[in-house]
């Protein structure tokens, strides 16, 4: 999929919101969980620390972000006529998170439509294109997206290379006609279905319904390739994201900030040395958060937002990966 758009309607990133949970795991204590030696999950993912989950669940951590970006934009939910949750994964098969997060907002709020984007960690990219499409188009004015997920719940503790990496969050992104003069200038996004097995929870849907297969926890359960998964994208992303730079005629110059998937540390490292990109305007949040799935780049967006002051015609790049194998980048002007 590749998308240069020229629409009349512009749009702005009017409000921003987090949540992250107060539990803090600091790499040493998951290294005592996974029988590694003191270092290792610092070393190998660069995750210094992540937040779980104690009580909270996802449509809460997402209403609480949502509320958030509200209340910084000054706009009350009346006002919103589309709410997207763009999440990687679903708080229960039925009905979608978007709902359970509106219901969590407002249990009678019935004015906007409410549905899932899930592209796993690429979700926010997708729905973020999504939402300029429907803005520039007039069928919508004010679109609330949400990211809201709980990795602890899936991780495979015998799996370090994934196990050392997620974290659980949301963060919530508010897109107004309103707001600004902005537009997304580019989309691009490729799947490789040969990564297909690279990254997989299996179950939760039809294909491992307990129904149809004996149950097996390990179904449930994240578990990823990291060496062939680490591999393909390597093949692939600096390429993609190269072709969008030059078809817009940019250089890194003319980019105020790249907002990566928080994939880790290492993934991050191949983006700024694969590209050149300068380190100053490389966005790492992972240190502290760890991978949150679809959740990283609205968070890292919301953390830019409150340590760069940002201007009209500034140019940020969304760039990342997700299981299936996709590689994504949308390239956005304020």
């Amino acid at each position: 999929m590749n998308k240069t758009n020229d629409n009349s309607m512009t749009f702005g990133v009017a409000g921003t919101g987090a949540y992250l949970p107060s539990r803090i795991v600091s790499a040493s204590e998951l290294d005592r969980m996974m029988g590694r030696a003191e270092g290792w999950t610092a070393r190998h993912a660069g995750v210094l620390e992540r937040r779980w989950v104690e009580k909270e669940t996802q449509s809460e951590m997402g209403a609480m972000a949502a509320k958030q970006a509200l209340a910084e934009a000054g706009v009350d939910l009346r006002e919103v006529d589309t709410l997207i949750c763009a999440s990687g994964t679903p708080e229960q098969p039925i009905p979608c998170t978007a709902a359970r997060i509106l219901g969590a907002m407002d249990n009678s709020a019935s004015h906007l439509a409410a549905y899932d984007i899930n592209a796993t960690c690429l979700s926010f990219l997708v729905a973020f294109d999504h939402a300029a499409q429907l803005i520039s188009t007039g069928r919508s004015r004010c679109v609330l997206l949400v990211s809201s997920e709980i990795a602890s719940a899936g991780i495979d503790f015998t799996d370090a290379e994934s196990a050392a990496l997620m974290g659980d969050g949301a963060a919530a992104v508010l897109l107004s006609r309103e707001a600004g003069a902005g537009k997304v200038l580019a989309f691009k996004m490729r799947t490789f279905p040969e990564g297909l097995e690279l990254a997989e929870l299996k179950g939760g849907g039809s294909l491992y319904h307990p129904t149809r297969r004996a149950f097996r926890l390990e179904n449930y359960l994240f578990r990823m390739k990291g060496k062939q998964l680490f591999k393909l994208v390597s093949q692939h992303l600096g390429a993609q994201v190269s072709s969008l730079m030059q078809e817009q005629g940019l250089r890194w110059k003319d980019i105020k900030a790249v907002v990566p998937h928080q994939a880790s540390g290492p993934a991050v490292d191949l983006l700024g040395k694969r590209l050149g990109i300068p380190e100053d305007k490389l966005l790492r949040i992972y240190p502290q958060v760890g991978n949150t799935i679809a959740a990283s780049i609205p968070m890292a967006l919301h953390e830019l937002r409150k340590r760069t002051p940002l201007q009209r015609g500034d140019k940020l790049l969304l760039v990342g990966t997700s299981a299936g194998v996709s590689i994504a980048s949308l390239l956005f002007e304020i």
